[in-house]
């Protein structure tokens, strides 16, 4: 059986999916077992995997190739944000990427360093 592409949304965010089967099982164990302590916690988990689940984001995809991302940054007028994972560009600094909510690599170009130090992340030489 295969798991629903709703459910692979992001496996990575928490481990949200894991914890709802935990929490399935440990509930599902409570009652066989008449434990209600049990019951409570696999209840609390399952609800709070399900709705980790149900407000995931999808992964972003790479808005451009990178050969024509790094064209673009090379010659878009000085100051704009980029980011590194999903190939976004943004005019106003947003606090991270609005496409992947990437922060670790969103990057602020506000000078031509900053453009070969963007560049460089794209992996250019």
């Amino acid at each position: 059986m295969a798991i629903p592409e709703f459910y692979l949304k992001e496996i990575d965010q928490g481990g949200a999916l894991v914890g709802l089967l935990i929490g399935l099982v440990v509930t599902a164990t409570g009652f066989v077992t008449g434990m209600v302590y049990a019951i409570v916690v696999g209840v609390v988990m399952t609800l709070y995997a399900g709705l980790k689940l149900a407000n995931a984001r999808p992964r972003a995809k790479q808005l451009m190739p990178a050969p024509e991302f790094r064209s673009l940054v090379r010659v878009h007028p000085l100051p704009f944000w980029v980011c590194i994972r999903c190939h976004a560009m943004h005019e106003y600094d947003a606090k991270g990427c609005l496409n992947c909510d990437g922060r670790a690599d969103y990057l602020e170009v506000t000078s031509e360093v900053d453009r070969r130090t963007a560049l460089v992340a794209m992996g250019e030489e």
